[in-house]
């Protein structure tokens, strides 16, 4: 709870700059454990972690970082979209083999769309999604969307109501 607290102190005393608070050393930290504690939550801990904005590339770094001093063993897996003239293309790194078991971490859910959208990529690409992992959740309505459309757990470090 106090890792909660000073985490919401960062980010109000940032007025909700995530990426801010994730450049600094202690933001990252404290982020970091927390969705450490989070992922080992899920049934098992997953082979991978999927990120795709670069705020949940910077939490996915401090997450492994926090998981090799724990002794987890993960991986990242980047999909990163571009818009071009021809439409939208998909470029991945480090893409798990099929049938991996992927937890998405993302640094926040508004609508839950852009999440729903890269868990859609890696469904198609043949890998078990097995839930989704925010740091902030600003929208029931974007949490709901993702329950009633992946039909995945969703845990959250900090949500709308505990941000004031």
């Amino acid at each position: 709870m106090l890792r909660e607290n000073r985490l919401k102190t960062l980010l109000n005393d940032s007025q909700m700059d995530l990426t801010s608070v994730l450049l600094t050393s202690e933001g990252l930290e404290l982020a970091s454990q927390l969705c450490l504690g989070k992922l080992q939550e899920f049934n098992s801990v997953p082979e991978y972690i999927v990120c795709h904005s670069i705020s949940s590339i910077i939490l996915s770094t401090g997450i492994l970082t926090q998981a090799k001093l724990k002794e987890v063993t993960l991986q990242v897996s980047v999909l990163q979209q571009f818009y071009t003239p021809e439409g939208i293309e998909t470029l991945f790194a480090n893409l798990p083999p099929p049938n991996s078991r992927v937890i998405v971490v993302t640094d926040l859910i508004n609508t839950g769309k852009s999440t729903y959208t890269v868990a859609e990529h890696f469904l198609e690409k043949g890998l078990t999604v097995a839930g989704v992992l925010t740091l902030v959740s600003t929208s029931e309505q974007g949490r709901n969307y993702l329950n009633n459309s992946l039909r995945v757990r969703i845990k959250f470090i900090l949500n709308e109501h505990s941000l004031s």
